[in-house]
């Protein structure tokens, strides 16, 4: 009896209305007001927020170090927006689409770099297919790499 008092009287104090169990019907379970239960579960979500943040100080941790990142990294996105319409402004979209990087995924493509970079090794003598001689008629300036390094 005791017990049920000092529940019902620490309940009335937290915002919580219980009713006593003949008036709950036959199932005898508590009822609780919603905005009392609302009350309390803001109350619990600031509490442990402010626990979280005792923790983090504890720690030498800044919580809103993901946040601060964040504002600094917009910041960084604004301005560089605001170079790129300058530069659309000066220029034009046509401009602008025009010194796109290309990425070309197809077969002739690979097979030209591949040649380009073996015609730039030959050239500056970084390797050269075997059998291969240089003509005494190049300057010397085109493989003095080989020469020298």
């Amino acid at each position: 009896m005791v017990l049920s008092l000092f529940t019902l009287d620490q309940a009335q104090r937290s915002g919580i209305f219980l009713t006593s169990p003949g008036a709950a019907g036959a199932g005898g379970g508590a009822v609780i007001n919603s905005e009392g239960f609302l009350k309390l579960q803001a109350d619990q979500e600031k509490f442990a927020a402010q626990h979280v943040e005792l923790y983090m100080r504890y720690l030498g941790r800044d919580s809103r170090v993901g946040e601060l990142a964040f504002d600094q990294e917009r910041a960084n996105s604004i301005a560089l927006q605001a170079k790129l319409d300058s530069i659309t402004r000066e220029h034009g979209d046509a401009y602008i689409e025009g010194i796109q990087p290309r990425h070309f995924d197809s077969s002739w493509n690979w097979i030209r770099q591949d040649a380009l970079f073996m015609w730039c090794d030959i050239i500056f003598a970084r390797s050269l297919p075997a059998g291969i001689l240089f003509p005494s008629s190049l300057p010397l300036s085109l493989y003095t790499p080989l020469l020298v390094g």
